[in-house]
């Protein structure tokens, strides 16, 4: 039951608006450090003028009765993860005190470990910025969504699906470079041809550099030494 939709009465008293019985002396009201020691408890103690505001401070009722979506949607509570830690899908790691906390250093070295470190204003805006939890529970697509990154190549990084870069792209650098040949990486790999084993074995012919649009007769000569006889059994190109 929605601690928000709760008999008037009843929430009222439960939420400290009112009383059903004789008033309880100030001195055993735990006050706001209750709620505070509560909320710090699930890592989301900066949640604190939240609860206050809206009066949610009766911890026993939450704790008793716990919350619901509807009572984070009432308290305009939208962070994925501070939803999970209030509803007990999961703790938000407790925070840890000022001289030992690294700031947005931490996160900013774990975001440039994935090559995306320009995204660090987006991640502490939306206080993503507890590393030790996205170690352990990874991110989701909805994060990314909720983060507003829908750049694919920074969403696959985060995610764990970035390989790293093929090895076949560095060879044919290496394999142009011996020949003198290297700013025509980029042409290679344009056009696909990265697959330096096939053409060392094959060979190029002329129209694989037809193809590549390779018309300067000094590249050609170089790179048709090794391919002896223009025999179009060599011919690279599917």
């Amino acid at each position: 039951m929605c601690i928000r939709d709760s008999n008037k009465s009843q929430r009222d008293a439960l939420l400290g608006k009112t009383t059903i019985s004789a008033p309880v002396p100030a001195a055993a009201v735990p006050g706001d450090q209750e709620l505070r020691e509560w909320l710090a408890s699930k890592g989301v103690v900066e949640l604190l003028p939240v609860f206050m505001e809206k009066e949610y401070n009766d911890v026993k009722t939450m704790e008793e009765m716990g919350l619901e979506e509807e009572d984070l949607d009432y308290l305009g509570i939208h962070n994925k993860a501070q939803r999970d830690a209030l509803l007990g899908k999961t703790t938000i790691s407790a925070p840890v005190p000022a001289a030992a906390v690294s700031g947005d250093q931490e996160l900013r070295e774990w975001l440039a470990s994935r090559g995306v470190e320009e995204l660090l204003p987006i991640f502490m805006e939306k206080e993503y910025n507890d590393v030790k939890t996205m170690e352990e529970m990874g991110l989701e697509e909805e994060d990314l969504d909720y983060l507003g990154i829908h750049n694919k190549a920074q969403r696959d990084a985060l995610l764990g699906r970035t390989a790293p870069p093929p090895t076949r792209v560095v060879s044919v650098r290496e394999w142009l470079a011996a020949k003198g040949l290297e700013e025509l990486t980029q042409v290679f790999i344009d056009h696909e041809y990265t697959d330096v084993n096939a053409i060392e074995e094959m060979g190029l012919v002329e129209d694989d550099l037809d193809f590549l649009g390779i018309t300067n007769p000094a590249h050609r000569n170089i790179l048709m030494e090794r391919t002896g006889e223009d025999d179009d059994d060599n011919f690279l190109r599917q």
